[in-house]
């Protein structure tokens, strides 16, 4: 899909041209031209979806796509479709659980040996283990 919509692109049709017939001496300033595939406009919002699959929210979303592809304003295309996304809007601005627990003996020695007596926690608040 992505190699039709490409040769059907008038920007990327243009960029394939220079690469079999070599480039110009000024190439445009819009072009990014590196180890991204440019999405052309009719499969953006395929790779929208499949870059969003997991809902992990815009930051994420947006990493993961700067690895691999790029068009003009994919970072608010990326933006609009978090917000509007109802599943993301039920898990934003939730910290994470974390359930506390009992540090390891090892760190609790490593500890004590750097800060000697000023070690203000009891052994209790550790585990046994380590």
């Amino acid at each position: 899909m992505i190699a039709r919509l490409s040769r059907n692109d008038p920007v990327i049709a243009e960029v394939m041209q220079w690469t079999v017939h070599g480039w110009p001496p000024k190439v445009p300033d819009e072009l990014i031209w590196g180890a991204w595939v440019v999405v052309p406009p009719k499969a953006r919002k395929v790779v929208l979806d499949i870059l969003h699959d997991t809902h992990q929210g815009i930051s994420a979303t947006k990493a993961k796509a700067r690895a691999y592809v790029w068009w003009p304003v994919m970072d608010r295309d990326i933006e609009g479709m978090c917000k509007a996304c109802q599943s993301c809007g039920l898990h934003q601005h939730r910290p994470q659980t974390v359930t506390p627990g009992a540090w390891p003996v090892h760190i609790v020695h490593m500890v004590e040996a750097l800060c000697g007596s000023c070690w203000p926690l009891p052994r209790s608040h550790f585990s046994a283990g380590g």
